[in-house]
């Protein structure tokens, strides 16, 4: 069940704060710090963090994807949101987004913005405020405004069809359908069959309308902040997370995923997860795969710094500075 978004003043709104970066610079525990500090100084009567990560949704991956969840939080029922959360025991912290479908479920960007309007409503209703948390930098972006074209559902119809066609028959069609949306690809999205299928899907069910903007009713205002870390550091504490991470069973953890019915490539696309496959197929060594593993958690890390770079209204800082993380957000909600 959706909540509407309700209909009030956005001066009188607090804030939704992203806090970005790549990945092991330790978002999450800056969260949970501001989370103590802001109801320690009665700042907001409650605070609702959600996970940005678009692979901590899924059930059966926690260890691989790092959905750690802390101690003193318990799972609650949806009650008045439309997933299941975490909550402390008086539900002055809540958290959103980590293992609320089965890894063969549907997640998008779109969910994903429903997800966000959706406890944005009740968070607006009750002075809470939101915090989105994780590195998928299009989850931050469209948390408040949407492009039309990404709620177009599935065509499962002609998904099927496409299986049939050629790369090249694909780019055709899609010229065919929305030239302009075949110009705004790159080149490597040209050739990526799965992405084609998906943009003709789209094209033909809105034309070029996504390029509008759907806003939620109720608007707050939107305050990114940026962990940065040496990248020589970021290299070493992603070293020590996969090392944690194989310790703590994620092979396991891959081998039972890899025997469920349907589960979803978007599931098994998260960093690690092919390289443990591999691993348990006997293609590779232990000693490969944390070097495969740490090759693609590098490269993403990379990616993300690239793509958070991009954006200009970022207040960065380095996560010991966390007085000054403090004073910034204490200054934004007071």
């Amino acid at each position: 069940m959706l909540i509407e978004s309700i209909d009030m003043s956005t001066s009188s709104l607090l804030p939704l704060l992203s806090i970005v970066g790549p990945t092991a610079t330790g978002k999450t525990d800056i969260a949970f710090l501001i989370a103590q500090k802001v109801i320690e100084r009665k700042l907001a009567s409650g605070i609702d963090i959600i996970s940005a990560d678009s692979r901590q949704v899924y059930t059966g991956l926690e260890i691989l994807t790092g959905a750690d969840v802390p101690a003193h939080l318990h799972q609650k029922d949806t009650g008045d949101l439309a997933y299941d959360f975490y909550s402390t025991d008086d539900q002055s912290i809540r958290l959103h987004g980590v293992s609320i479908i089965k890894p063969n479920g549907e997640w998008s960007v779109a969910l994903f913005h429903k997800l966000v309007e959706n406890i944005l409503a009740v968070a607006q209703k009750n002075n809470r405020l939101v915090l989105l948390v994780g590195g998928t930098g299009l989850y931050h972006q469209f948390s408040l405004d949407m492009k039309k074209g990404q709620y177009v559902a599935p065509d499962e119809k002609w998904r099927i069809e496409a299986e049939d066609l050629s790369l090249e028959n694909l780019q055709q069609l899609l010229q065919e359908a929305s030239a302009e949306r075949w110009e705004r690809m790159n080149n490597s999205d040209r050739n990526n069959p799965r992405r084609l299928v998906r943009a003709i899907e789209v094209a033909r069910a809105v034309g070029n309308s996504d390029l509008e903007m759907s806003p939620t009713s109720a608007r707050p205002r939107h305050l990114y902040l940026g962990l940065q870390r040496d990248f020589s550091e970021i290299e070493e504490r992603i070293k020590l997370r996969i090392e944690h991470r194989l310790q703590a069973g994620v092979t396991e953890e891959i081998k039972k995923i890899t025997q469920l019915p349907e589960t979803t490539t978007d599931a098994l696309s998260a960093t690690g997860a092919q390289e443990i496959i591999e691993l348990l197929k006997q293609n590779i060594s232990e000693v490969e795969t944390r070097q495969l593993w740490y090759l693609r958690e590098r490269q993403y890390a990379k990616r993300q710094l690239t793509w958070f770079k991009k954006q200009q209204d970022i207040k960065w800082f380095t996560p010991d500075a966390s007085k000054s993380i403090i004073q910034f957000v204490v200054t934004e909600l007071s």
